[in-house]
């Protein structure tokens, strides 16, 4: 720089130290500093925002030392034409305070944009949360894991090595979650969902993507399982971890237990979806062994799957094309003498019939059990006007009634309505409540209305549930029935010998009658009998018949003695 100021003044002397030896040191020792010089921009938010600040203020910063300039070139030169200087000088300061105006706004503008484009990156982030994980439990939610699943299964197709090529699915179901959140209320079951994702995050100790699927299910993709032993161990370790007593505000010790349906890739599946699908068939597996356990998937599972949901869509039309038809059990005395029958429901599909414990619970998940319950109690008070039309003396028939029934609005005097308008008293009747439905205490009410309007009551498969002496005084029944389960053992099995002697003694106590169902041997009858059973039912006497052969063989004519 000093020798080109010398170069310009016409002061350059040559031969000069300064001006050729040391500027031309200096220029090599500058060339060659260049060869390294690298210039690195820090990625720092701080800095890059300092940065972004100085570069809005230069502008600033520059039209002030031009207007500095200005006014030393101008009021410093001593010129006659100031009228000139004056007015060029008033036009440039005037253009740089409209410049320092538009800079000022756009820096305002800048900042206003910076705290916007700050708050769309926060809306983001609470975006893909809301999007991507559950807001009860925090855990990722079923379109994350599924997309995570879909690029897992993609990239374990074209894995390197066959132990990179596996993938499994375990999917975690909580049994009787439904009953519980009816039970307790919301804010319960909200708790009780929490502390299952929390302890299912630290049993899996992050051996595995874990997510909540929906409701009480969660799912957790494992990827390359070394065996299925491996994966069994873990799952009874779930199962075993979500078994412990659950420590709930207010409610104190709960238990609740799960089961986990487990399918793998490649071996159950082809994709992503298969997978999905055939790990709630290994679950409905679970399920119906027994819950409270594990299942792997089979191609039998796909197959009871497919056949469910075929018989759940005819069951839909079953009723509406009669496919329905009623079959009539007696119930005996001591001496064998109708004293009683029950009224069973049966369907058959293209010929071939439909085991009850299949299809009802079906009904009962739809909510068609309500049209198919009033339909078999109106054909019955139907068949009952009919056998008394004949001048048959009809004993009281039994029919069995779900708890969803019980919930229905106006189920009491729909009944009413349904036998009064075939002639039939409410007495004539005995409605069968299952034990197990009698854990809602809402249909207590319902059950004290049909009391009321002159129906009997009794409870069905009687130790079976929830049995207790509380609610043998709150509800209005006039018998217990001892499930066939107990009945079935009673010659072989001490325990279910003083099962049926408890509930007889029990019952006699409270003036109660009793039944015992499955009565299939004599010997069976005996013990039965001996203990002061009064009704009884079963192959021994009698299959579940037509209404034309209970006739013939089991009701008499009016004012015909009995054992004639």
């Amino acid at each position: 720089m000093n020798w080109n100021v010398e170069l310009l003044d016409g002061s350059l002397r040559p031969g000069a130290p300064l001006t050729n030896r040391v500027c031309s040191l200096s220029a090599l020792a500058f060339g060659w500093g260049t060869r390294w010089l690298r210039l690195e921009a820090s990625s720092a938010p701080g800095y890059r925002r300092h940065c972004d600040q100085l570069m809005n203020y230069l502008p600033l910063v520059s039209m002030t030392l031009a207007a500095a300039t200005l006014a030393w070139l101008f009021l410093g030169a001593h010129n006659d034409r100031r009228a000139e200087q004056w007015l060029v000088l008033a036009c440039c300061l005037l253009v740089l305070v409209l410049a320092a105006l538009r800079q000022a706004s756009w820096l305002s503008l800048i900042e206003r944009l910076r705290h916007i484009e700050a708050a769309v990156l926060r809306n983001e982030e609470q975006l893909y949360r809301v999007a991507n994980f559950d807001a009860l439990t925090g855990l990722p939610n079923r379109y994350f894991f599924e997309d995570s699943l879909e690029r897992a299964v993609a990239e374990a197709a074209n894995g390197p090595q066959p132990s990179d090529r596996r993938i499994a699915l375990l999917l975690v179901d909580l049994d009787d979650f439904k009953t519980f959140d009816e039970a307790y209320g919301h804010s319960a079951g909200d708790a009780l969902l929490r502390e299952a994702a929390r302890r299912l995050s630290e049993l899996l100790a992050g051996q595995g993507l874990l997510a909540r699927l929906a409701g009480d299910q969660f799912m957790v993709m494992v990827p390359r399982p070394a065996s299925r032993t491996l994966l069994a161990q873990q799952a009874v370790s779930l199962v075993e971890g979500l078994a412990r007593p659950w420590d709930l505000a207010d409610l104190g010790e709960q238990y609740m237990s799960a089961s986990i349906g487990i399918s793998m890739f490649p071996e159950d599946a082809g994709s992503s979806a298969e997978l999905v699908q055939h790990a709630h068939s290994a679950l409905h597996a679970a399920k119906g062994a027994g819950r409270g356990s594990y299942r792997f998937y089979i191609e039998e599972f796909t197959q009871i799957t497919s056949r469910r949901m075929e018989l759940r869509r005819r069951l839909h039309s079953a009723l509406r094309n009669g496919e329905f038809t009623l079959a009539y059990q007696p119930q005996l005395d001591h001496l064998r003498q109708a004293v009683g029958a029950e009224v069973l429901l049966r369907w058959s599909v293209d010929g071939r019939a439909v085991p009850p414990d299949e299809f009802i619970p079906m009904a009962e998940q739809t909510g068609l059990i309500v049209p198919i319950g009033l339909w078999v109690f109106e054909r019955t008070c139907r068949q009952i006007a009919q056998w008394q039309a004949e001048g048959l003396q009809v004993p009281r028939i039994s029919v069995n009634v779900s708890g969803i029934q019980l919930r229905e609005p106006g189920f009491a005097q729909a009944l009413l309505d349904a036998a009064r308008r075939e002639g039939v008293v409410a007495g004539a009747l005995i409605l069968e409540i299952t034990e197990s439905q009698l854990l809602d205490e809402s249909v207590y009410a319902t059950a004290h209305e049909l009391k009321n309007a002159g129906f009997a009551l009794s409870i069905d498969d009687f130790g079976t549930g929830h049995s207790s002496l509380v609610k043998l005084k709150r509800l209005p029944v006039g018998g217990l029935k001892i499930d066939k389960a107990f009945v079935r053992d009673i010659v072989q099995g001490t325990n279910d010998w003083e099962i049926c002697a408890t509930i007889n003694a029990l019952a006699r106590t409270l003036g109660l009658h009793v039944v015992a169902e499955g009565v299939e041997t004599e010997e069976q009858f005996r013990l039965l009998a001996g203990m002061g059973c009064q009704r009884f039912q079963g192959w021994l006497f009698s299959k579940a018949t037509t209404p034309d052969l209970l006739a013939r063989h089991w009701l008499l004519r009016q004012n015909e003695p009995q054992g004639s």
